[in-house]
């Protein structure tokens, strides 16, 4: 009895399962033994084309996928372009957040000497406008003078105050740079990670050249032999040809 195609579809399994039974059910055991040997290696077969199939079809779409060249320039310049403006804008930032907190730092002891002395000026001209008012009003005018100057002094302390507020709120508010830095860094750590990925997969498909060594120009690296394998590696596929070689060797 001759081995038959892999039946194709759930209600022909069934069917050649059936046949199955019924010839082993009237033939000896050995004669059932082989068919059923039959039934199983046509499933390996089905199985094992299917899998090839699979396989080309994936191998297909990578190299595809490697084909365009927009993978390949983001990989080389894209990337590595977002990564250096992710950077840019932490060092940016930080520059002017070390900048403000500079300021600030050295504008609150001066608002605050400022203040101590128009407080200290205040209460001075208070006690000589008092003084004035005692000795009989021989001079009219000077304590109301000295009233209307203590009054603009009380209201420049009022500013002073003012004004060291809201640079203890400037500095308060540079809380923005820490967090800014820890949202920014990990994607930073995101976009390094996506850059390699990419890099490994383009030069998988050989689309990207391997990094020179030190000293080494661009263009030398570009044209450089990829080489033999590494000791221990000689049955690794090192190319697009030794691939298609083994998917045909393969049968696929």
């Amino acid at each position: 009895m001759s081995a038959h195609p892999a039946p194709s579809s759930t209600e022909e399994r069934k069917a050649a399962l059936r046949r199955l039974l019924a010839a082993m059910e009237s033939a000896p055991p050995a004669e059932a033994e082989r068919l059923f040997e039959q039934f199983v290696c046509a499933q390996e077969g089905s199985l094992f084309r299917r899998l090839g199939e699979l396989t080309r079809d994936l191998h297909e779409a990578i190299q595809a996928f490697l084909q365009d060249n927009r993978i390949a320039a983001l990989a080389q310049e894209g990337m590595p372009d977002a990564r250096q403006r992710l950077h840019h804008v932490i060092a940016m930032t930080e520059q002017a957040a070390h900048r403000v907190l500079e300021a600030v730092e050295a504008g609150l002891p001066a608002a605050e000497r400022a203040g101590r002395r128009l407080e200290r000026t205040r209460r001075e001209l208070a006690r000589m406008a008092r003084r004035l008012a005692e000795e009989g009003g021989r001079q009219e005018e000077a304590p109301a003078l000295l009233a209307r100057a203590g009054r603009r002094l009380e209201r420049a302390g009022a500013d002073l105050a003012l004004v060291q507020g809201c640079l203890s709120e400037v500095m308060l508010a540079q809380g923005f740079q820490d967090l800014t830095s820890q949202i920014i860094r990990p994607v930073i750590q995101l976009v390094e990670e996506v850059e390699r990925s990419l890099v490994r997969l383009v030069r998988l498909g050989g689309g990207v050249a391997e990094a020179p060594a030190e000293g080494a120009s661009r263009a030398e690296a570009a044209t450089a032999p990829a080489g033999p394998a590494l000791p221990g590696e000689e049955g690794r596929v090192q190319g697009q040809d030794d691939v298609d070689e083994l998917l045909s060797s393969l049968g696929f």
